[in-house]
């Protein structure tokens, strides 16, 4: 479709969501390399502070303080849409879950997928189990999903056998080392 198009595209960002999504062009945004890096540092920043506190990601709802980021031309104004889609295409930055609301960086040897957040969530918060209420609580609290629910990529990993933790009934618990 049209919107998978102008998404790949490296000079048109999604500004806006919607029933009539609004796209912008870099030129208009007056988006340059200096201000990418600028961004990306922010957000680093975020993430090492994060770190400090034990988790390997930021959501963007904790990311969001357009006052600390780059300038954007007078009648614009930042949108968390335009955020996503800037952070998406700096190329540093994987964005998990279905509404690619959790950023972690790339260059990253703990959360490369849903699946590894998902472990390092039950990790950190719950200490490697937890009641599968809980989690699916605090993933839609991050805005993993809608519902909490786990994506296929997940669902695939645990119906195969080599997701890092298992669902015993109603609990969700790291799989024995």
């Amino acid at each position: 479709t049209l919107d998978n198009v102008l998404m790949q595209s490296t000079n048109i960002f999604y500004y806006r969501s919607g029933q009539f999504g609004e796209y912008i062009h870099r030129n208009r945004l007056d988006w340059t390399g200096e201000k990418e890096h600028a961004l990306v540092s922010f957000v680093n920043e975020r993430l090492n502070m994060a770190l400090k506190q034990g988790r390997h990601y930021v959501t963007i709802d904790e990311i969001w303080a357009p006052d600390h980021f780059p300038p954007l031309p007078d009648s614009l104004e930042w949108t968390e849409d335009l955020l996503i889609d800037c952070l998406r295409k700096s190329g540093k930055f994987s964005l998990i879950g279905s509404m690619d609301r959790i950023v972690v960086p790339f260059e990253n040897d703990f959360i490369k997928d849903e699946t590894d957040l998902i472990a390092s969530i039950l990790e950190t918060d719950y200490g490697g189990k937890a009641s599968l209420k809980e989690l699916r609580k605090k993933l839609m609290e991050i805005r993993y999903s809608k519902d909490g629910w786990f994506l296929f990529g997940t669902l695939s990993r645990l119906e195969n056998g080599d997701a890092p933790f298992v669902v015993d009934a109603e609990y969700v618990r790291m799989k024995e080392p």
